[in-house]
């Protein structure tokens, strides 16, 4: 990419970042009006906004700061279907969980889990083919957090697969399929 593309790129997402961190604030100001509500999701769990904090490094220059912003997803950790990880406190399973105290070969084909200190979702792929994995894993985030691909992008993650699994992509941040610079996957 030329130099003015990546400054064309860093802006957008700045812009992008404005607006996300506007809209929260306003979505938070009017939920937290007396008489109003913000409705039930799309699971049948009826939660307000939780504000989770996301940064964004703009890619115009490896010598500018990372940028913070909050974007407002549904209350996630209060969904029944989120487990805390029982050996690592402030540790959450979102959906798919994993037994870390029997050692059995996990039958999901993902787990995602959520390190509340440092807003940090981690999506582990482990199941062939991982393309397919990775879009189911994509589409419960989204609908349970409630944004859209474009805020999905924003967040800190990293989406991965262990060597047993996939020996080809083991160790490389593989990216949620529709995020710029996103690993390209067989489904």
């Amino acid at each position: 990419m030329t130099r003015t593309a990546y400054w064309i790129l860093g802006i957008g997402i700045l812009v992008f970042a404005a607006v996300v961190g506007g809209t929260f604030l306003l979505n938070n100001k009017t939920a937290s009006s007396p008489g109003t509500s913000t409705g039930p999701s799309q699971t049948g769990y009826t939660g307000g906004l939780y504000p989770v904090t996301v940064t964004v490094t703009p890619v115009t220059s490896s010598t500018q700061e990372a940028t913070t912003t909050t974007l407002g997803v549904r209350e996630f950790l209060k969904d029944p279907e989120t487990k805390s990880d029982p050996n690592n406190p402030g540790h959450y399973f979102l959906g798919n969980y994993i037994d870390p105290t029997k050692d059995e070969s996990p039958t999901v084909p993902y787990v995602i889990e959520y390190i509340e200190k440092t807003k940090y979702f981690s999506v582990a792929l482990l199941q062939e083919p991982i393309g397919s994995a990775r879009l189911a894993a994509e589409q419960y985030l989204m609908k349970h957090l409630g944004i859209s691909e474009a805020q999905m992008c924003v967040l800190r993650y990293m989406v991965s697969t262990p060597i047993s699994v996939n020996s080809t992509y083991a160790g490389t941040s593989l990216g949620f399929s529709f995020c710029p610079g996103a690993t390209e996957l067989p489904l």
